[in-house]
């Protein structure tokens, strides 16, 4: 396992869960190291134990085997240190755009005595990063599918977590909206860098964002096929020559772990 200036350590991490009586083994034995203010993508097909991965770092579930950590500590929970953004938008449809941004900084702001004042203008701030200043007294149902999403990146970047963690964030929306918010990540990771996992069976999009991709096999138990570098320069034109070239040499990389 690769620890060079690791933010986030995979050790053996192995998980199953009882199913109707039986056990269904979804993770087994991954080793990896996620970088400091790297961005890091999981790519894999369905069934491959992706989710249950991103679950694991964030705290939500626990190891059955191994362990994660996070610079040497064991996560044993969830934490405001890691931001969360899930493939279904989880807004609260009766807030507003503005509303859903300030509801997580106002649990934190009685914890740190900031007010509302300061609450509101930091809501504010993340919004206009996410593009969707003028957007704050709309309500989620007047939204399209990439700005409900925005609001929710908006909603996890707010907390100022030290690890995003991105669960196939846009496998909802159509082609052209789903380039728009990768270019979107991209520049606002290459903003604020900071540590990225995303988690993705698109391998456009893996090669698109990351700096290094982790390949799981497309089965379960969810097992490391392969860690492949990407050396291209950013921004990334898909339709460049090495682009092509690298996207084929994974899509062989994922045929053979099927």
């Amino acid at each position: 396992m690769d620890k060079t200036a690791a933010h986030i350590e995979c050790d053996g991490v192995t998980k199953s869960y009882l199913q109707k009586g039986k056990v269904v083994p979804v993770l087994d034995g991954l080793s990896f190291g996620v970088r400091e203010r790297e961005l890091l993508v999981v790519l894999g097909p369905g069934q491959s134990g992706k989710t249950t991965l991103l679950r694991l770092m964030a705290g939500l579930e626990r190891p059955e085997s191994g362990c994660i950590r996070m610079h040497g500590t064991p996560v044993t929970g969830p934490s405001n240190d890691k931001g969360l953004v899930f493939q279904s938008y989880m807004l609260f449809p009766w807030l507003t755009v503005l509303g859903n941004v300030e509801i997580g900084l106002d649990i934190q702001g009685r914890q740190t005595g900031a007010n509302r004042g300061q609450v509101r203008e930091k809501a504010r701030a993340y919004l206009d990063m996410v593009g969707l200043s003028g957007f704050e007294n709309y309500y989620p149902h007047q939204l399209s599918g990439g700005m409900k999403q925005r609001v929710g990146i908006a909603r996890a970047y707010a907390l100022e977590p030290q690890v995003m963690l991105l669960d196939e964030p846009f496998g909802q929306l159509d082609a052209q909206t789903r380039l728009s918010m990768e270019q979107e990540t991209e520049r606002i990771w290459q903003a604020h860098k900071k540590t990225m996992v995303f988690v993705t069976n698109n391998i456009d999009e893996a090669v698109f964002l990351a700096d290094r991709i982790v390949i799981l096999e497309g089965k379960l138990p969810g097992r490391l096929a392969a860690i492949r570098s990407v050396p291209l320069p950013r921004p990334r034109d898909p339709m460049d020559v090495a682009f092509l070239q690298l996207r084929e040499e994974i899509t062989a990389m994922q045929k053979l772990a099927l």
